[in-house]
């Protein structure tokens, strides 16, 4: 068994905290408008922490340490959020409001279950992405399905359980905005509204 290091922990606590947080907020009618205001303040972020970067920016680095790898922010501030809120965004305007938040719950339970189980215990790694374990990727599985079940039958659940940690398991570059915070939830309610 696998130690998991306390930034990785504290990552993981804080990306479970926010995004079940921002799942409840489109639960509760937060939609486009709000996920725009939360994008824009994201945006803000990003830019005064690229424009502080020779100086000291505890405030920022702060925040962007809190939920993000310093290599990501090196590259790309805010990434993470970037990426969440734009997959929001664009989920909101095109796809059913139980869709959304089922898509957000995957991402905000399942990602951060699956480093844990996988770093922690994971013995057998996934096929196409060596870093990453199946023994995550299940338990993720095996804990989103019956949480998806408060909206949809468990076939559906299970099914779109499977698609979200299937889009969890790729390794996406650290310099692309394409990554797992954008693709999970907007593949998790695509099939959803599909199916």
């Amino acid at each position: 068994m696998n130690r998991i290091p306390t930034l990785e922990l504290r990552r993981k606590t804080a990306h479970i905290i926010l995004v079940l947080l921002y799942a409840l907020a489109l639960w509760l009618g937060a939609g486009w408008e709000g996920t725009l205001v939360l994008l824009a303040l994201a945006i803000i972020v990003a830019v005064a922490y690229a424009l502080t970067a020779k100086r000291k920016r505890p405030f920022f680095a702060f925040l962007l340490d809190l939920v993000e790898r310093e290599e990501h922010h090196a590259l790309i501030p805010a990434k993470n959020a970037l990426s969440l809120l734009t997959a929001g965004l664009v989920a909101s305007l095109l796809l059913p409001k139980t869709a959304v938040v089922a898509g957000f719950l995957v991402l905000a339970i399942g990602d951060p279950l699956a480093y844990l189980v996988g770093t922690w215990s994971g013995k057998f790694p996934v096929p196409w992405n060596k870093r990453k374990h199946l023994e995550g990727r299940l338990a993720a599985i095996l804990v989103c399905t019956p949480v998806l079940m408060i909206f949809y039958p468990w076939p559906m659940a299970l099914l779109a359980a499977a698609m979200g940690m299937l889009f969890e398991s790729v390794h996406y570059p650290h310099d692309s905005m394409v990554d797992d915070n954008l693709l999970v939830p907007l593949a998790v309610a695509a099939f959803l509204t599909l199916i």
